[in-house]
């Protein structure tokens, strides 16, 4: 896992990266908040925050120009997320994992704009 988001991040980062790579991205900043609430790695919401903010830009800015960057001040919020989500799955039992998981999984059924509003 930790090193299909290293790779999705790199091939963000490098701008060839694609609708993939910014969904496993996502991914990590939604596990990663649904796993804070069973770690002690974070609860710096704004961090969280910032993350999807800059995944949600890359998404909108592929609309219209039909690449799948980031830009380079939001990458060091990006490797943070992805650091503490490494930490968090070294870290956290896979059946808590497999909880996270399952809420994402609700999550994306729902239609809500966003996990960290809840």
């Amino acid at each position: 896992m930790s090193l299909e988001n290293h790779l999705a991040f790199a091939v963000v980062k490098s701008g060839a990266g694609s609708h993939n790579q910014v969904s496993c991205l996502l991914r990590v900043v939604y596990l990663a908040w649904f796993l804070r609430e069973v770690s002690s790695f974070s609860d710096d919401i704004e961090l969280f925050r910032q993350g999807e903010r800059a995944l949600e830009g890359c998404i909108e800015r592929s609309v219209s120009s039909k690449e799948w960057t980031l830009d380079e001040s939001v990458q060091d919020t990006i490797g943070k997320l992805l650091s503490l989500h490494d930490a968090q799955l070294a870290a956290v039992p896979g059946h808590l994992y497999a909880r996270a998981w399952e809420r994402l999984q609700a999550f994306l059924k729902s239609g809500h704009r966003s996990v960290l509003d809840d």
